[in-house]
C-alpha cells in the first residue's frame, strides 16, 4: 500500500479505533516480546477498517529494511473460513498453518519434518497474527492446534511460539 493511501486509512479511524491502533503499534515497537490483545465490537462498528489499518502498520513496521529483496512473512491475517478469508484478503488458519481440516481438533498432530521445514522457511520470521472472526474459532483450534503449531514452527516452548496475536471479533455473534 502506498504511503498516501495508508495515511488516509489511518486518518479515517475514529477516536476509539485510533486509540487501539496506536496501542497496538506501540506494543509492536517497544519490545520484541510477544503481546496478546483482543478487539471486540458488534457488527458495523469499523473492526474491518481497524484491522486493515493495523495490518498495514504492522507490514510497514516489520518490513522496514530498505533494499531487502526477499521479505519473509512477518504478519499474517487469519480467519477460520474460506469465505471470510476471501472478503478480508487473508488466509484461513488451516491453510496458512497446514492444519488438516479433517483432523480432530482435540488431538494435535505435528507435521512431518519435511512439511515443518517448508513451513519454517515460509513463516519462520512470523511476528504477528491478526486473527479475525474469533467467535468462530473454537477453544481446541485456538489452544491446541494454533498454539502447538506455532510452538513447532518457531521451535519454542513459549505460548504461541512467542508470536504476538491480536484477536478480533464479536463474541456474541456466532458460536464455533
Amino acid at each position: 500500500m502506498e504511503d498516501d493511501e495508508y495515511r488516509r486509512l489511518v486518518q479515517m479511524l475514529n477516536k476509539k479505533q485510533r486509540e487501539f491502533f496506536y496501542h497496538a503499534l506501540h506494543l509492536m515497537k517497544i519490545s520484541d516480546d510477544p503481546f496478546y490483545a483482543f478487539l471486540s465490537g458488534s457488527g458495523g462498528v469499523g473492526k474491518s477498517h481497524l484491522i486493515k489499518s493495523i495490518y498495514q502498520a504492522a507490514l510497514k513496521h516489520y518490513n522496514k529494511r530498505a533494499g531487502e529483496v526477499f521479505r519473509p512473512v512477518q504478519v499474517l491475517l487469519l480467519v477460520p473460513t474460506g469465505k471470510a478469508a476471501y472478503v478480508i484478503k487473508g488466509n484461513t488458519i488451516h491453510s496458512a498453518l497446514s492444519i488438516p481440516a479433517s483432523q480432530s481438533l482435540k488431538i494435535y498432530k505435528p507435521l512431518d519434518s519435511g512439511r515443518l521445514n517448508t513451513l519454517r522457511c515460509e513463516l519462520g520470521a512470523l511476528k504477528l497474527i491478526l486473527l479475525d472472526e474469533i467467535s468462530m474459532v473454537g477453544n481446541s483450534m485456538f489452544t491446541i492446534q494454533l498454539n502447538n503449531r506455532l510452538k513447532d514452527l518457531k521451535g519454542s516452548k513459549d505460548d504461541f511460539g512467542g508470536v504476538s496475536i491480536i484477536t478480533i471479533g464479536d463474541l456474541f455473534q456466532l458460536k464455533p
